[in-house]
């Protein structure tokens, strides 16, 4: 036969992200080669909590079922971001700031969704041991991520990008037993 449930309830997602850029070379000045370097390194985390609402749809046979799974899951995202650069700039005479050493912080809570939809499918081996395996989709919007804070202007404001969006998708597979 077929069954549905629902669910319903709270979810807590993390996702930290960093990014790094660096750079170095020489510059030649009238015969003088001098090193010239620079470094930006950026971290992201996202606390997203709400609440969720969720479906499956499971067809059952003999030693198997197989089926659908939704969830849906509006969040408020307690997002923060903090990014460095450290330039050595001091070899160059053309350098326009010099040496930076500049360090921003910036934090923001905005609204986040989930969408997530998984393809599952389960095999009974005996009496007591089942095989469960899935794949999964999963799609989350308003997320601070790392690349996508990139300022290069020296002493430039402390903000945060929150317009991310992530796609992500993979299988699982486990084993229950029960006695």
């Amino acid at each position: 036969g077929r069954t549905l449930s629902y669910l319903i309830g709270f979810r807590y997602l993390s996702a930290d992200e960093s990014f790094g850029f660096q750079s170095w070379g020489n510059f030649t000045d009238n015969g003088v080669t001098n090193p010239v370097s620079g470094k930006y390194d950026i971290l992201t985390h996202n606390d997203m909590f709400g609440p969720q609402i969720g479906a499956d749809l499971m067809f059952h046979e003999d030693r198997y079922s197989y089926g659908v799974q939704t969830k849906l899951a509006p969040l408020v995202n307690f997002s923060d971001q903090s990014s460095r650069i450290v330039t050595d700039a001091s070899g160059d005479p053309l350098a326009t700031y010099g040496d930076i050493d500049d360090l921003r912080y910036a934090k923001r809570t905005p609204a986040s969704l989930i969408g997530e939809v998984s393809i599952l499918g389960n095999y009974r081996i005996g009496q007591n041991l089942i095989v469960h395996a899935g794949y999964h989709f999963v799609w989350i919007t308003g997320m601070a991520l790392a690349a996508e804070q990139i300022q290069f202007q020296p002493n430039a404001p402390d903000i945060i990008n929150t317009n991310g969006h992530v796609f992500y998708q993979g299988i699982s597979a486990g084993l229950e037993w029960m006695w």
